[in-house]
C-alpha cells in the first residue's frame, strides 16, 4: 500500500522520500555524530511525503527513537497545519 500511495504521489509530480525506519534511525545517529544532521532534516523536509516502512518491526535504542520521533513530529506538526486550513490533499 505505501508503495502504491508513493508511485501516486511521484506521478502527481510530488517529490518523495521512501525510507526504511531501521536505516533512517541509523542514518540519523551517524550524521548527528558527524555533526551535519540539519543537512539530512532539511533534506527530509523538502519531500512532500515521507513514508517510512518497517517501522513497528525494529527496537531502536534511545537515540535513535528520539531522532526517528522528532523527524517524525517536525512532520506531523506541518500536516496538522493543512489540516487545520483545510488544504485539500485528496489526490487518490
Amino acid at each position: 500500500m505505501a508503495i502504491g500511495l508513493a508511485l501516486k504521489a511521484c506521478s502527481l509530480g510530488m517529490n518523495v522520500l521512501f525510507k526504511n525506519a531501521a536505516s533512517l534511525s541509523t542514518e540519523l545517529s551517524e550524521v548527528r555524530d558527524n555533526y551535519v544532521l540539519g543537512k539530512l532534516e532539511k533534506r527530509i523536509r523538502k519531500a512532500d511525503l515521507l513514508i517510512l516502512d518497517e517501522i513497528g518491526y525494529v527496537s531502536f535504542d534511545r537515540y535513535q527513537s528520539e531522532l526517528l520521533f522528532k523527524v517524525i513530529a517536525d512532520r506531523s506538526l506541518v500536516s496538522r497545519f493543512f489540516r487545520k486550513f483545510k488544504l485539500n490533499f485528496n489526490f487518490i
